[in-house]
């Protein structure tokens, strides 16, 4: 699984572990560790027999880099959790941020979107034809496969315009974070049951 965004990677990266661990062995980049020599030091000194799914944040700081991680460690299900403003120093503009990011569903045959981006939304629709998309949201949006929203205190998990579950609202991360988390679950066939997240 590589995650990418302008924020949320690490806090995707930790959620995805926590919604798969049950039922898979995960092993999740520690920290920030989001480069070539990052993610293959992970591999060297962590990857065991037995691991099923490997968790890499994916980070850049321009066009080109992301698709040179995905050529060394190519994602089954790629991510990309946000676009924001993090980047505008070094890119420039959103379209190139957008871009850059974008890199990492290039061969990915699954692909999670945080479709509240507009600019993802544009891009699970383009993708969809030939690639199994998940579409995430914080706004419960119809299209959305999988919606967690902040109300209350809570987190209600929506899962194909269904509530699963509400939780209390989590101490870190953004709702957005544990859709896309699902959303890597669901990429993968897990199953998502609400004793998950009590």
């Amino acid at each position: 699984v590589g995650i990418t965004g302008s924020y949320g990677k690490t806090s995707t990266k930790l959620y995805v572990d926590f919604v798969l661990s049950g039922s898979r062995t995960v092993l999740a980049s520690p920290g920030s560790f989001n480069n070539l020599m990052g993610l293959s030091r992970t591999i060297n000194d962590q990857l065991r027999p037995g691991t099923s799914v490997l968790v890499a944040e994916m980070g850049t700081y321009g066009p080109g880099e992301i698709r040179r991680l995905c050529t060394a460690f190519p994602p089954t299900v790629a991510v990309i959790t946000s676009i924001g403003e993090a980047h505008l120093s070094r890119m420039k503009d959103r379209a190139t941020i957008v871009r850059a990011k974008s890199e990492i569903t290039e061969n990915a045959p699954a692909i999670v979107l945080n479709i509240d981006e507009p600019e993802l939304a544009e891009l699970a629709d383009r993708l969809e034809a030939d690639r199994r998309v998940v579409r995430c949201s914080t706004q419960g949006a119809a299209e959305a496969d999988v919606a967690v929203a902040a109300a209350g205190g809570q987190w209600r998990i929506v899962i194909g315009g269904q509530e699963l579950v509400s939780i209390p609202a989590q101490q870190f991360g953004h709702p957005i974070n544990l859709a896309c988390a699902i959303g890597v679950a669901l990429a993968l066939d897990a199953t998502v049951t609400p004793a998950m997240f009590t």
